[in-house]
């Protein structure tokens, strides 16, 4: 049969991704043998790293330096210094993601599946205020940020057929496969003018299942046909749910060089804890046979280091960012640490009582893969309207794409996919 893994993919200092992959490498089974019975069988899932906000996005994420809404605490806490009015925040994003894939020894396998959603990406409330902090800052800056944040996305849809052929029969194994569920976050973040051009942020976020959502699910339905015959079905249901807690630290330089006013020139820090996390795991196998098996276990997840750097362009109607992402797999599993870049850029159109950005970016990103990277590449697109001091509607759109990856986790198959993914970002912020 075929050797699927539960998790693959991709998310980053935002990859959750290649821990999941090979941490549950748990199902091997073989659908060749003599009896031909079904056994569990699940595609590789997806799950889909999600950064908050129409603003960062439509800047292809280069934000660790140039933040300056709600969504900061995600991108660098640092950063909600910018922020002088109290906000609120709400994110919607919509994505639809297309994967060829290529079986070259089952090649009837072959074929496009996608798959649709729409969700909550963030809410967020802020409250900036002034109070004396000790005798060192007497009337300091503070900035204290309540978030709500998805952080992956594991949906998707297979519909798969692998043809089963001997001398003495041939059989099709027929696999309706499903992915359902995110992982998000309860985050609490505060930022403080440590001097004029100098900032601190900290953000603690909670993945708890009993707050938020933080849970998938996979389901796998099988038949089993021959001379046009049922000959068996099983059914497979896996379940995860996901608890666990980390600290991300970040600092913003301002006004590294000023030239006279006309540009600035920034720089951010984030640094991306790691932490372990528990996983519950609930397992459900029945088949037409009469085969019966369930279990629940618990397993632990450990999540590695990442760290980010941005330098920025500011000017008046103009700036210019780009972000460099590093994360520390290597330190816990068979793979290189992966790197991310990101460009982006907004152009600011002002008036009286509005102003209207257009913005753009570019991203490189590699996905941990088991002993080596997968690449992909992305270009961004957005704009809006900003009401001064009253509210803002922005949108972006991205577009991220990569060929002939995730070679790794179907080898006995010779597997690979081209995957494209289109995403839509939708923000409104209201300033109190």
């Amino acid at each position: 049969m075929v050797t699927m893994l539960l998790l693959n993919k991709h998310f980053i200092n935002k990859y959750l991704i290649i821990t999941i992959i090979l941490f549950n490498l748990l199902l091997i089974y073989n659908c060749l043998a003599d009896n031909l019975n079904l056994s569990k069988v699940m595609p590789s899932s997806t799950p889909n790293p999600v950064g908050p906000g129409a603003r960062g996005n439509g800047m292809g994420g280069a934000f660790i330096v140039v933040a300056d809404d709600s969504t900061s605490s995600y991108w660098n806490p640092a950063c909600l210094q910018n922020l002088l009015k109290k906000e609120f925040c709400i994110v919607h994003d919509s994505f639809h993601i297309i994967e060829d894939n290529e079986f070259k020894t089952n090649p009837e396998g072959n074929g496009i599946q996608t798959v649709s959603q729409l969700s909550i990406n963030h809410v967020s409330f802020c409250q900036p205020f002034y109070a004396r902090l000790f005798y060192l800052f007497p009337k300091a800056h503070h900035v204290i940020s309540f978030n709500y944040q998805k952080q992956y996305d594991f949906a998707q849809k297979w519909d798969l057929t692998r043809i089963i052929e001997d001398v003495n029969y041939r059989a099709s194994d027929n696999i309706d496969y499903k992915c359902s569920g995110i992982l998000s976050s309860i985050g609490i973040a505060y930022s403080l003018l440590v001097r004029e051009n100098f900032s601190f942020g900290i953000v603690f976020n909670f993945y708890n299942d009993d707050l938020t959502k933080n849970k998938w699910e996979q389901i796998s339905y099988q038949e089993l046909i021959r001379d046009n015959e049922i000959i068996e079905k099983a059914l497979s249901k896996e379940t995860y749910s996901f608890n666990g807690y980390n600290a991300n630290i970040g600092i913003l330089w301002q006004n590294i060089f000023d030239n006279n006013g006309l540009y600035k020139i920034n720089m951010g820090l984030i640094l991306k804890a790691p932490f372990n996390a528990d996983i519950e795991h609930s397992s459900l196998f029945v088949n037409s046979k009469g085969t019966y098996t369930i279990s629940h276990k618990k397993e632990t997840m450990k999540m590695p280091l990442s760290y980010g750097l941005g330098l920025a362009l500011v000017s008046n109607d103009f700036n210019l960012a780009l972000d460099i992402y590093k994360t520390k797999w290597n330190d816990f599993i068979d793979t290189d640490s992966s790197i991310v870049i990101r460009i982006g850029a907004e152009h600011l159109y002002k008036k009286n009582k509005y102003i209207i950005p257009f913005r753009y970016g570019f991203i490189y990103d590699e996905a941990p893969a088991k002993k080596s990277k997968d690449k992909f590449w992305g270009i961004t697109l957005g704009t809006g309207i900003e009401f001064i001091d009253k509210c803002s509607f922005d949108i972006a759109y991205q577009f991220k794409f990569a060929n002939n990856v995730r070679n790794s986790i179907l080898e006995s198959m010779d597997f690979s996919q081209d995957i494209r993914e289109h995403i839509i970002f939708s923000s409104m912020i209201l300033y109190f």
